[in-house]
């Protein structure tokens, strides 16, 4: 089985979900979606969880790299095209890593992968080594900033238990060079959190992550509830979105097509508080919160990834850690959209 300290940004990311009422939101139901799983095809990824994925626009697939299989770190690359799993033999691919997250550049449509042991652009099937990671910290969240046309990348921690020191430094990726931004307003310090591109406006979103304190059960830290824009050169609290349940190590896409985000799975707390998987599916279109119903859905399950693939209008996921090590893929396809 993994370590459970081995953990990927992204598919790891750690959010407290609480349910909000007056200016800062609602929460609802709907049925507006449903997951398809994929018939088991010959050749597949291994079983894993710590993995990130992400759209390729010049290949029109879907990419995943890396994770944690039960014979340690893997740095393969796959990729989906809606029927069949191929892995792409590279001549150089990332170091094996124990936090990595994966942005791309939406201005140059170039992959942008940084892990512990440097930062690696994705081109035309081969991975490129770029430079050194910024900091040298796990567990650090990044994502595409639409204002400033920039990958930002915040946050992470260093040490263990005790010893954990959490970061607030804001990084900016120009293309050539990670810059340290200076803002004067930010994010407090956290790791294990959650960055991405509203995909409701031009705007890039923080939420969630761990800092210090005790946040109960087998989990370290004190999860928080925040969500931050960043507007190109500054932080900005959002007063308005909470969410409904508290979840860690869950995943999430944007759907640009309908302006949703689509989060799944997670780590929560479930009977007598203890921690449990999660198993549910949010929708977000900027001002509320709801929870999708489907006949059939992924098993409960935390440490899993998702890409939204822009060709095919669907949500793809694949493994995660429920029971254990999981190697499965399915698709989510809305049925209509959501109000708002």
């Amino acid at each position: 089985m993994p370590n459970g300290t081995t953990r990927t940004v992204l598919a790891a990311a750690c959010i407290a979900l609480t349910g909000c009422g007056g200016s800062t939101g609602s929460t609802g139901v709907s049925n507006n979606g449903r997951w398809i799983k994929a018939a088991t095809p010959t050749v597949a990824p291994c079983k894993r969880c710590d993995h990130v994925m992400i759209y390729d626009r010049k290949r029109e697939t879907v990419l995943l790299y890396g994770g944690v299989s039960s014979a340690g770190l893997l740095t393969d690359t796959w990729e989906w095209d809606g029927v069949a799993w191929r892995e792409i033999q590279t001549t150089k691919r990332p170091e094996p890593s124990l936090s990595v997250a994966i942005a791309t550049h939406e201005a140059s449509g170039r992959i942008l992968l940084c892990n512990d042991g440097g930062t690696w652009e994705w081109c035309d099937g081969e991975w490129r080594y770029l430079s050194s990671c910024p900091g040298y910290c796990e567990d650090f969240a990044m994502a595409y900033d639409p204002q400033s046309e920039k990958i930002i990348l915040f946050g992470g921690s260093t040490g263990t238990g005790d010893e954990r020191t959490y970061m607030d430094d804001t990084w900016q990726w120009d293309r050539a060079r990670w810059q340290v931004l200076a803002t004067y307003t930010k994010p407090a310090p956290r790791d294990r959190h959650a960055m991405f591109s509203a995909p409701w406006d031009e705007k890039l979103i923080l939420c969630g992550g761990l800092n210090a304190e005790g946040w109960g059960g087998s989990l370290v830290g004190h999860a928080l509830d925040d969500m931050w824009a960043f507007t190109g050169t500054r932080w900005e609290k959002e007063p308005s979105l909470r969410l409904p349940t508290v979840l860690m190590q869950f995943a999430t896409a944007s759907d640009t097509d309908r302006g949703h985000l689509v989060l799944f799975g997670g780590k929560g707390r479930g009977t007598l508080g203890l921690p449990s998987n999660f198993g549910g599916t949010f929708e977000c279109n900027g001002h509320i919160w709801w929870q999708i119903e489907t006949s059939d859905s992924p098993s409960p399950r935390r440490r899993t990834a998702m890409a939204y693939d822009c060709r095919r209008k669907k949500v793809v996921l694949f493994g995660g850690l429920g029971q254990s090590l999981l190697g499965d893929t399915w698709e989510y396809q809305p049925t209509a959209k959501h109000g708002g």
